[in-house]
């Protein structure tokens, strides 16, 4: 260990530690977002799904009041995730403490990758108790001891560190637009049917070109889902998109495995593809879509487009998933969207059956969903359009999973002062 390292605990280091245990606040479907232990995951802090009434948050947070830059770091049920805060009115949950360094003693930044690092992680889990659910006392989170280099050290860490999941950042919100842009291109030919109200109003559809307006009709006909496009036939779902097609994976077999937990809730690509030994649950391929049949992964919107399983081999997961296999390449983007969309959702929900708390909506239901089916050459415009957005943002999630892979090896090497920021500049630079 080097001379310009100093052991100092917790309590010692902070000038702050907010914790909420103990208070259950009312919850409310918009708000002031809720910082719960289910948002905090790999750093960073997903979109909030919950929320409390503005009118109620000064009575709530009477413990202390977060400010952008203080860590969150999870104390149960996981225990040990942590991120760092971009906004400061938010509110704090349960089962998450917040923590701010004192100035000139210790780096918010350099925090947050501390409690990342794997020694931090084993420090956290040594004090913690519980055999089912493992969490950490304050009193004992208080007492874990820190290695602390030179706070000039400690921001040129958290510095080169940030570079890099500031990139990642940067790909998730470019990924983020291109999928919006892809769903309003989907709700507007075939929800809203804008194309068609131009050319029966004898207009241009704005950034459409007329090649492709020309492909829609210019009349509407009535129909058991009401006024669709006149000659799109109604028909069930399954006619363009095979539910839960067979595959085979010998049991036994390790191979590329999708769990529940990592499918997204508001985006298409997948974090994380494990390898595990095959017993049962849906299997899958490059392209098809994967939808969360059981509450509440369902309602919360876990539902994935599959563009990371290497080698273009079988991948299994989760006996609770849909495969929806398109029937054909140009259907591949238009069953994922549907699929995402707020009418197919609204229809599963409605369709889930089963004891309270375990709900589920079967595949054969989500097969015999109607759509009006569109021409076939409105889906290979279609298709061509959105096919590439859908590769730029796999493109971006490569980039990332990189990224990532660069971030978690220069990260315990720093922090433990294996390597210098010199030579970690050096490896980056290098990998990049």
């Amino acid at each position: 260990m080097t001379s310009d390292i100093s052991r100092i605990n917790l309590e010692d280091a902070v000038e702050a530690l907010i914790d909420y245990r103990g208070k259950t606040p009312k919850k409310t479907t918009s708000g002031v977002p809720l910082i719960t232990a289910k948002v905090i995951k790999n750093g960073e802090i997903l979109e909030p799904n919950e929320f409390i009434a503005p009118e109620n948050y000064d009575s709530w947070m009477v413990r202390g009041l977060p400010k952008v830059g203080d860590v969150v770091l999870t104390v149960e049920a996981p225990l040990g995730q942590v991120a760092q805060l971009t906004d400061s009115h938010v509110a704090l949950a349960q089962r998450v403490v917040t923590l701010r360094g004192k100035q000139g003693v210790l780096d918010n930044t350099y925090l947050k990758y501390l409690l990342m690092s794997s020694k931090m992680q084993a420090a956290l889990d040594g004090r913690s108790s519980g055999s089912t659910v493992k969490g950490i006392k304050q009193s004992e989170l208080r007492k874990i001891e820190l290695e602390l280099p030179t706070i000039e050290k400690q921001v040129k860490v958290a510095s080169i560190l940030g570079s890099l999941d500031d990139a990642i950042s940067n790909n998730k919100a470019m990924n983020q637009t291109l999928e919006k842009i892809a769903q309003r291109i989907f709700k507007s030919w075939f929800i809203d049917f804008d194309p068609v109200k131009a050319n029966k109003e004898g207009v241009l559809f704005d950034g459409l070109s007329p090649e492709i307006q020309a492909l829609f009709p210019s009349e509407f006909e009535s129909s058991e889902l009401g006024m669709i496009p006149k000659g799109w036939n109604i028909e069930p779902l399954s006619s363009l998109i095979n539910i839960n097609p067979k595959r085979t994976i010998k049991k036994g077999t390790v191979t590329h495995h999708i769990d529940m937990k990592v499918l997204p809730t508001s985006s298409m690509s997948i974090d994380g593809v494990s390898s595990k030994e095959f017993k049962s649950g849906t299997k899958f391929i490059n392209h098809d879509t994967l939808l969360a049949r059981i509450t509440p992964c369902l309602e919360n919107g876990k539902t994935a487009y599959v563009n990371c399983i290497p080698g273009n081999d079988i991948a299994w997961g989760s006996t609770e998933f849909i495969v929806m296999n398109p029937k054909n390449e140009y259907t591949r983007e238009y069953a994922y969207l549907l699929a995402r969309s707020d009418e197919l959702r609204a229809y599963a929900i409605k369709n889930m059956t089963g004891t309270s708390g375990r709900q589920r909506v079967s595949g054969a239901l989500i097969g015999e969903y109607q759509i009006p089916q569109p021409d076939e050459n409105v889906i290979k415009a279609f298709h061509k359009i959105t096919a590439s957005l859908f590769a730029k943002i796999s493109s971006n999630t490569e980039n990332s999973v990189a990224l990532e892979k660069i971030r978690d090896l220069l990260l315990p090497k720093l922090i433990s002062g294996q390597i210098s920021v010199g030579e970690a500049k050096q490896e980056f630079a290098e990998a990049v």
